[in-house]
């Protein structure tokens, strides 16, 4: 229900709140009491800070695409949010580039399976099969096959040391914080 007696929202919001503190490894309930309403609650798995980190904002970074032959690259999208995956398509495909899009891990893997991209955008964080194992497959079906490594990018929104490490450690050859601005 909205702020008035008798308004009905969409029921989103509860939703997408619930989604983000399961991706956060947390937990979220709701309590109601008739005449009363409602309570939300969530619980999150977090630490305390011991020090002062003093947020520095980042570089706009502008990056140039052409593809390196007069054949079109072919560059596989592999992110579960349809907003990123049609940035990336209208970017890369009015830059030149031959884009397809898979909307989790195991069609990532499937579609690199059946198109043999020259570069994959993977998100790490995807339903399914998450970017990490998607990446270790593609890299196993590479080694049964001898194929050369292809260029995997890791596109995440966690820029911890330690997510982008995993990335590198499961056959990501480098990465590329989100979120995408241009």
């Amino acid at each position: 229900m909205g702020a008035t007696k008798g308004e009905f929202g969409t029921g989103l919001g509860l939703s997408i709140s619930r989604t983000f503190v399961q991706l956060m490894g947390g937990e979220l309930w709701a309590t109601s009491k008739m005449g009363q309403g409602s309570r939300f609650q969530f619980t999150l798995p977090l630490q305390p800070v011991e020090s002062k980190v003093s947020a520095v904002p980042r570089p706009n970074r502008v990056v140039a695409l052409r593809p390196a032959s007069k054949t079109a690259g072919r560059i596989l999208v592999a992110d579960d949010l349809a907003f990123n995956r049609k940035l990336l398509y209208r970017l890369l495909s009015e830059a030149g580039f031959e884009v397809r899009e898979a909307d989790n891990g195991a069609a990532a893997v499937f579609c690199w399976d059946l198109w043999q991209p020259d570069l994959v955008l993977m998100d790490m964080r995807m339903p399914v099969l998450d970017g990490y194992e998607a990446t270790r497959q593609i890299r196993e079906l590479e080694a049964l096959r001898s194929l050369p490594p292809t260029p995997i990018i890791a596109t995440s929104a966690g820029v911890l040391p330690e997510e982008l490490e995993a990335a590198l450690k499961a056959g990501c050859t480098t990465t590329l914080p989100k979120p995408f601005q241009q």
